[in-house]
């Protein structure tokens, strides 16, 4: 079968290659899994990051498949998989961990974290909800009608999503983004939003307005400090929630010390959470049910072929995507 493969550690414009005779996965399947013809993926940050240069590269075997997300055609499911059946369209995620990810013309993956598309809904759309969407539900779990949070990095994948949700369940949102992305972010349910490039230093911003929020979403990740000066803007009985992260040795530390440091020793005083997707069954029904009831609506940065995936890899690369990435890999 073809797919995209990393044939070793580094960036992606220097290490991923299309293959074109790469044994056929799901000719025999567990119980529990499903195989898929894939039609589209999305991207999403933690793809390179599975095959970068940071702590990734001691712990992988390469050549690596990447992607998580996916949306397809169900070809066969395992003897315990009663809630699909075969032939219909179907969305899901893969672990970022496995080394046959979606970026291919097959795919296997767990029953219990693949779901049916609903009826009118089309497979790029469906194809940006596994990692991002399941990131963001998860992200606001413990937030209440009339809270207040703040959403760092309003306008990336996980961003717009945060955004909607958040919106639906009643929450007073502030965001931030770039000045281009302000109305972006407005138009998906922020109240208000900080500007970066023009108003500066977030952290400043902040402090000026004297804010307290109940929660604050960090899905940006490139300031590791956050947490522990959050005190100053988030309630000592709210929530600092950890999306972004990177594999480089020195954030995992940070994020450790997060979690060990007592708030009287520089730490900070709100609860730490490190979250990623959520692995139950019911997330997926849930994201299905708000993407088919028009609570959330896929905002796609750009749609690539499967032959121009490194291109797509480059715009995520950059760091200045609108929303999810697409690639179309058996387009039907």
């Amino acid at each position: 079968m073809r797919a995209w493969q990393a044939v070793r550690p580094g960036k992606s414009q220097d290490v991923l290659e299309l293959k074109t005779d790469v044994p056929k996965v799901g000719t025999t399947l567990m119980d529990d899994e499903v195989l898929v013809k894939v039609i589209s993926t999305s991207l999403n940050p933690v793809d390179p990051k599975t095959f970068g240069d940071g702590v990734t590269k001691f712990v992988r075997r390469f050549p690596i498949i990447p992607g998580c997300d996916f949306a397809g055609r169900l070809v066969k499911a395992g003897s315990k998989i009663d809630h699909l059946r075969e032939g219909t369209l179907v969305w899901g995620r893969v672990d970022p961990l496995t080394r046959n990810g979606v970026l291919a013309e097959y795919v296997v993956a767990k029953g219990g974290n693949t779901v049916q598309i609903p009826e009118g809904v089309k497979p790029d759309s469906a194809a940006t909800l596994g990692v991002a969407a399941g990131t963001a539900l998860i992200a606001l779990r413990d937030a209440r009608v009339g809270q207040k949070i703040f959403v760092n990095g309003g306008s990336g994948g996980v961003g717009v999503f945060t955004l909607q949700i958040a919106k639906h369940k009643g929450l007073r949102v502030v965001a931030s983004c770039s000045t281009a992305n302000i109305d972006l972010c407005k138009s998906l349910g922020a109240d208000e939003v900080l500007d970066y490039k023009a108003g500066g230093d977030i952290l400043q911003q902040m402090k000026a307005r004297g804010d307290l929020f109940d929660h604050f979403i960090d899905n940006v990740g490139n300031d590791m400090s956050l947490y522990k000066r959050s005190r100053e803007f988030v309630r000592p009985e709210g929530s600092f929630v950890q999306v972004g992260l990177t594999p480089k040795v020195n954030d995992i530390a940070n994020v450790v010390g997060n979690f060990v440091t007592p708030s009287f020793f520089g730490g900070g005083r709100a609860s730490y959470r490190l979250i990623g997707t959520g692995d139950k069954l019911q997330v997926f029904y849930e994201l299905s049910d708000l993407l088919k009831n028009g609570h959330i609506d896929p905002v796609i940065d750009s749609v690539y072929e499967f032959e121009q995936a490194k291109e797509a890899f480059a715009k995520l690369d950059s760091g200045r995507a609108r929303g999810k990435i697409i690639v179309h890999v058996n387009p039907e």
